[in-house]
């Protein structure tokens, strides 16, 4: 995903992790023409065999909007929409797996537990079903990563490194998911942190005069040098419930300022293990199964129900479909409002099957080229937009 200077700063301030989009230049208009436009559905390489082969999708939608993407839908014949909760993370199964038989001291307080042995340091959410483990060496990356122009695919590739191979870095991350009762989705995306691009990322972003701030208050903290023995995995995980992948986009509902967590986990392993598992959004845990969806909507009526959503506005920038997956996304069904804080309490949360589309936007802002991402999620049960 494209990261922009300014949103890599406000994700910083969040507290967030890489990932993030540029609202789309759209004025309201007339609807636009339909087009006659042949689709084509090809097989293309497949990233996991045991899974048979990946979809590629090519059509055009409307004036400036396409589709040129990759189609990723799990095997499973049936997708039920499933009851969750957040899951909770047990502190004995914790502190072996990221300290093993270190002290550890341990500070609680309302909002969080907070772990640390040494320099290390476990951030465990009251009732999130996540955390955050970092290391000063998986703070120095993320510096990077959160404030990058452009996202890892333009910068880092999936290259084997010398320490250990890229095959055995995922096996060693579903390891330790399994110790904390997660089901990653396989395969993640897997990026090289080679220590020659991270010194040339970091170099840029010393002298980026929006950063000297951050930079002078220590709110960013770089390392001093990357040297050769500096090598790096980056693994992004998405998260299976029913061997099916949960949606790694968070949204924010509609007409009100509570945000609905997606799935996502972002692991960083060194020769010395791991310095970094990051949960983005939350983790969430079946309770019980609500009906069998088995009468999905196809990828191409989807698609119809894309269009339509487009069809009112005239698109200043060619938009381009990139991704198509079908996957769980978290919808709230039932809530109460705290009077007095505002936020949601006992909340009531489903599965739904969904698909979710990738879309890119080109544009030019002052005088630099830029590509902003959003992600649209449908409901392949109603074909309603999920927001």
């Amino acid at each position: 995903m494209a990261i922009t200077k300014t949103n890599g700063i406000l994700l910083l301030i969040a507290l967030l992790c890489t990932a993030c989009s540029t609202s789309e230049e759209i004025a309201q208009s007339p609807a636009v023409t339909k087009s006659n436009a042949i689709s084509t559905l090809t097989p293309a390489t497949s990233p996991d065999e045991t899974k048979g082969p990946a979809k590629s999708y090519q059509t055009a939608l409307a004036n400036n909007l396409k589709v040129d993407a990759t189609v990723d839908q799990p095997q499973a014949k049936v997708i039920p929409t499933l009851q969750v909760t957040e899951k909770g993370f047990s502190k004995n199964a914790l502190i072996p797996t990221f300290f093993g038989s270190a002290d550890v001291n341990e500070q609680k307080d309302a909002s969080e537990t907070r772990y640390s042995s040494g320099e290390n340091t476990l951030r465990v959410p009251e009732g999130a079903g996540s955390f955050q483990y970092t290391t000063p060496t998986g703070t120095y990356i993320y510096s990077i990563l959160n404030n990058m122009n452009s996202g890892p695919d333009t910068i880092f590739h999936s290259n084997e490194l010398d320490f250990m191979t890229s095959a055995d870095a995922v096996n060693l991350a579903a390891q330790t998911f399994k110790k904390l009762g997660i089901t990653p989705h396989m395969p993640p995306k897997l990026y090289a942190l080679d220590p020659v691009a991270l010194q040339k990322e970091q170099d840029a972003l010393m002298k980026d005069k929006d950063l000297k701030w951050f930079i002078d208050t220590g709110k960013i903290k770089f390392k001093e040098k990357w040297t050769k023995t500096d090598q790096f995995y980056y693994l992004v995980f998405r998260v299976d419930l029913q061997a099916v992948p949960c949606s790694p986009i968070s949204y924010t509902l509609q007409n009100s300022e509570v945000e609905v967590p997606g799935s996502e986990v972002r692991v960083i392993l060194s020769k010395d293990g791991i310095v970094s598992i990051q949960i983005v959004g939350t983790i969430y845990d079946e309770q019980s199964k609500k009906g069998d969806s088995r009468q999905l909507l196809a990828v191409e009526q989807a698609l119809d129900r894309l269009k339509e959503k487009y069809d009112a506005i005239i698109l200043k920038n060619e938009l381009t479909v990139t991704d198509i997956a079908l996957e769980y996304a978290p919808v709230i069904v039932s809530s109460k409002i705290d009077s007095k804080t505002g936020e949601l309490t006992n909340k009531q949360t489903e599965m739904v099957p969904a698909w979710r589309f990738t879309i890119s936007q080109k544009y030019a802002k002052a005088g630099e080229a830029f590509t902003s991402t959003t992600n649209v999620l449908l409901n392949a049960v109603t074909g309603k937009e999920i927001q």
